[in-house]
């Protein structure tokens, strides 16, 4: 038995002989196969572990072959186990979808961007720009890229049109989608209706909303509320614009 660790952990040698592969299948079968890092280990667990079993073979006898087996095999049994119980467990890989949105043309210009990035690699990923692998795999990544981008479109679209036909069915779903779709959008309004006019980017929106404010404001010549439906829709829209632009950081009007 020759010690040659520098650490808890005994490293032994041992001639022995194996007949055949049906053998060495027999014996390694309940092995680790787990590499176990021992920086990581708990090594005052480990020692723990080990005292306790190894005062169970002291006054095993060592006579016969037989015996002398026996005792390796409890000795290697409970470094196993000592070993596989304080190592760090690894976390599992949780693979995450890369992208959120999926959809058959999607899928058609994945494979086709596949197909032709394998060739270049195989060519050796030469950027020549007179290379025909080499366009066909900017073309294919350019198109893919592009139908993620519809998709997108029409899921954020979708949304729009969702929260638009609750506005009147279901209040409380109406301001559920608002919060969640703010989240999702970060803290700038992109599209605004303004009469029937739609208005978008930030310059566009702060614009709309001058002009949509400005109307309201403007005194009409008669103080009587004629139209009692449309002065409590006004009214409405004044509560859920207080709800979108709550807690947001909107510049002062010049």
């Amino acid at each position: 038995m020759n010690n040659t660790s520098d650490h808890h952990p005994i490293k032994m040698k041992i001639l022995y002989g194996i007949s055949n592969d049906a053998d060495c299948k027999n014996l390694t079968k309940d092995c680790t196969n787990r590499a176990v890092k021992w920086d990581k280990v708990d090594i005052d667990l480990y020692v723990a572990i080990t005292n306790e079993q190894s005062d169970s073979i002291l006054n095993m006898p060592l006579e016969t072959l037989e015996q002398a087996t026996s005792v390796l095999e409890q000795v290697h049994g409970f470094l196993n186990d000592a070993a596989a119980t304080c190592a760090a467990n690894k976390p599992r890989y949780n693979a995450k979808p890369k992208l959120n949105v999926w959809s058959p043309d999607i899928k058609l210009a994945l494979d086709e961007m596949r197909k032709y990035y394998a060739q270049w690699v195989k060519q050796g990923k030469i950027k020549d720009p007179e290379n025909n692998i080499y366009q066909q795999r900017l073309r294919t990544k350019k198109e893919f890229r592009r139908q993620v981008r519809i998709e997108n479109a029409k899921v954020k679209d979708t949304e729009k049109q969702r929260i638009m036909e609750t506005r009147t069915k279901d209040t409380k779903l109406f301001h559920q989608l608002v919060k969640i779709n703010r989240k999702n959008r970060g803290n700038a309004i992109m599209d605004l209706h303004v009469g029937d006019i739609c208005m978008s980017g930030e310059q566009n929106v702060m614009e709309g909303f001058k002009q949509h404010f400005r109307n309201l404001a403007t005194p009409e010549e008669s103080t009587v509320l004629e139209n009692r439906q449309y002065h409590q829709q006004v009214e409405y829209e004044i509560v859920l614009i207080t709800e979108m632009v709550k807690d947001k950081n909107i510049p002062p009007a010049h």
